[in-house]
């Protein structure tokens, strides 16, 4: 039986965050963090999240980047809904986070859809993977109706997202410290 997508679990990884309300006073080109020689810059961060508690964002997109790493390593494919996602429509998207992509884009000088497309590329790249990876790797005992209990799938997925963090940390160089 497929495991069915957790979006809003991976997605969590991306979102994590405090309410730091520190002014950034970093240049986009500074990196941030380094992850198995990727570099993630600040202006990496800024396009994908709000300024306010960007800093708080540095270790959870270490760490997805790491799982997408990871996934294309091991050479794990994507189910089909995985990569639906890659192909999804951001129109819909668009529409209900207009407010998000236009003030993102102001930043980043672009046309709010343009934006939001690239933003939908990159989100969705590292939640079909993050998504596959999970899948994957989490052995989960299903029962007669091919059930099985989501916390308990959830537990392990977090466990083995902090393992690989764990087994990678010499290759993972956080630069930026809130």
């Amino acid at each position: 039986m497929k495991k069915p997508v957790y979006i809003v679990l991976l997605t969590s990884l991306l979102f994590l965050a405090g309410c730091t309300s520190a002014t950034l006073e970093y240049e986009d080109d500074e990196i941030a963090a380094v992850v198995r020689g990727e570099e993630i810059t600040i202006g990496d961060l800024r396009f994908l999240y709000p300024d306010k508690g960007l800093l708080d964002k540095i270790e959870p997109t270490a760490k997805a980047r790491l799982v997408v790493q990871e996934a294309k390593r091991l050479e794990i494919e994507l189910s089909e809904d995985e990569q639906e996602l890659l192909n999804t429509d951001v129109k819909t998207g668009y529409r209900s986070n207009r407010a998000f992509a236009e003030k993102q884009a102001e930043k980043f000088d672009m046309d709010p859809k343009e934006y939001y497309e690239e933003y939908e590329a990159i989100a969705n790249e590292m939640i079909a993977y993050m998504s596959a990876y999970v899948t994957e790797m989490v052995d989960i005992a299903v029962d007669d109706d091919g059930e099985y209990d989501v916390n308990e799938f959830n537990k392990k997925a977090d466990q083995l997202l902090d393992e690989l963090f764990i087994k990678y940390a010499d290759e993972i160089d956080i630069r930026i410290q809130e």
